[in-house]
């Protein structure tokens, strides 16, 4: 359990890490253990945070693949202009070509 001194602290923090973030709480206060109270704000808060992460690292993820797949069609692209005009050059040195007969 935490030392009496120190729990109405952690309550505050983490309460106030809640309001700050514009958020409202669903944790009750019991005034027979309000270690509890301060350990589900805290849960609460580190929810939010674990969420905002996710938030971010999928939005991090979507925007790396968005340029990965941007890259991937210049590359295909340029590959299929090289092709052609490498296709066109064998064509028109063939045509070129002195023909030899036999």
């Amino acid at each position: 359990m935490n030392h009496p001194k120190k729990t109405p602290a952690v309550i505050l923090l983490a309460f106030a890490s809640l309001v700050f973030a514009g958020q409202a709480h669903a944790c009750k206060y019991d005034w027979k253990r309000p270690d509890r109270y301060a350990k589900c704000l805290a849960n609460e808060a580190a929810d939010k945070i674990a969420n905002e992460a996710r938030k971010s690292a999928d939005k991090i993820i979507a925007d790396a693949n968005n340029r990965a797949n941007g890259i991937r069609n210049e590359a295909t692209q340029t590959a299929n202009k090289t092709l052609h005009a490498a296709l066109s050059t064998a064509k028109t040195t063939k045509a070129a070509e002195p023909q030899i007969c036999d």
